[in-house]
């Protein structure tokens, strides 16, 4: 039987960022609105897994750590075509910061994760009808994902204990090679993080109605492929 663990490990985060966003009007109707943003950061993580037969315990030597820093920007083209009708165009960039394998088994696996980097494009409207009672606002939109996170299972067959251990990826039902720490065995489940182009694209429909006062009917439709 295996023993429990405890996972004691220890995990920082320091974010410093900052936004500078600006609208000029070219017309009464027409407007340009735009924005960059800076984000700096630092993580650390410390593997610290305590069980219950002390020579089964692991503890990283020393703490993991990873910074990134970036610009993200956003963007828009807008016509006011009457007082309660707005269309407009977009465009923003976004991310995720790498991290961490958030379920290692051993302590070579507390490995970085990639971060995900994507541009959303975007067109709409903001609308009101019948003296505010009505009001439908419409999106379009795509998503174009330069890096997407996906699930990869694999396999450690080396020692628990190594800090820089190979990743195999074997067939369902094979066992670690001959000379290897788990040699015959299934090893240690290993989750990785594959990086791979995506994108999405859809529509959204937002619809509300205050036929009368006291009385509020909403509807909501969205499709994302």
């Amino acid at each position: 039987l295996l023993g429990n663990n405890v996972a004691n490990d220890f995990y920082t985060d320091q974010n410093k960022s900052g936004f500078v966003h600006g609208e000029f009007k070219l017309t009464d109707q027409w407007s340009l609105a735009a924005g960059v943003r800076y984000t700096d950061e630092n993580k650390a993580n410390i593997f610290d897994h305590v069980n219950e037969y002390p020579a089964d315990s692991i503890v990283a030597p020393f703490p993991k750590t990873l910074s990134s820093s970036r610009f993200d920007y956003s963007g828009s083209v807008n016509f006011q075509a009457t007082q309660d009708i707005l269309f407009y165009a977009s465009t923003a960039t976004g991310f995720r910061s790498p991290g961490f394998n958030p379920r290692p088994f051993t302590v070579g696996q507390l490995q970085e994760v990639p971060g995900e980097h994507a541009i959303q494009y975007e067109i709409g409207n903001k609308s009101d009808f019948l003296d505010h009672r009505l009001r439908a606002n419409t999106a379009i939109f795509y998503i174009d994902y330069q890096a997407h996170l996906t699930p990869v299972n694999a396999t450690q067959c080396d020692a628990p204990t190594d800090l820089n251990p190979a990743v195999f990826q074997l067939a369902p039902g094979a066992t670690c090679p001959t000379g290897s720490y788990y040699a015959g065995t299934t090893g240690q489940p290993w989750f990785l993080t594959a990086v791979e182009p995506a994108s999405i694209r859809g529509i959204e429909e937002q619809l509300s109605a205050n036929p009368v006062d006291g009385l509020r009917l909403n509807l909501n439709f969205g499709y994302n492929q």
